[in-house]
């Protein structure tokens, strides 16, 4: 975790708006939020500092949602990152096939904000408690 101990999360969104308003949630969540416009900007970002948390959109331009997913699990950029993936595709096979990849979740937009801030908040505190042990 990076500035001051809050949990360091990269969003990755083409939508400005979209991107803007889940950085805006989860800052006001307490979390440290970097954003990028796409998978090429996150893969740079996530080169020169892993983030703890990685919120990404499956489908953009370029470098879509599962290929990026895979560069990072392939790369290791961010090997503890809890990653959720974004989508609009409601197919129900989606998640598991995400999963398979390495999401650890898989939110159908439209999100609801406050249970992203808090599937976050329940990752981060477990991941504490287990430090403890």
């Amino acid at each position: 975790m990076h500035e001051a101990l809050l949990p360091d999360v990269l969003v990755v969104d083409d939508s400005r708006v979209f991107r803007d308003l889940v950085a805006l949630l989860l800052e006001d969540d307490g979390f440290h939020v970097r954003t990028a416009v796409d998978g090429t900007d996150a893969l740079a970002q996530m080169e020169a500092q892993a983030p703890d948390a990685l919120i990404l959109d499956l489908m953009m331009p370029g470098l879509g949602g599962v290929e990026m997913l895979q560069l990072v699990i392939e790369r290791s950029l961010a090997p503890d990152a809890y990653i959720v993936v974004l989508t609009a595709d409601d197919d129900p096979s989606r998640p598991a096939e995400l999963e398979k990849l390495g999401a650890h979740e898989v939110v159908v937009k439209p999100i609801d904000s406050e249970q992203l801030g808090r599937s976050l908040r329940s990752h981060f505190e477990a991941k504490a408690v287990a430090a403890q042990l």
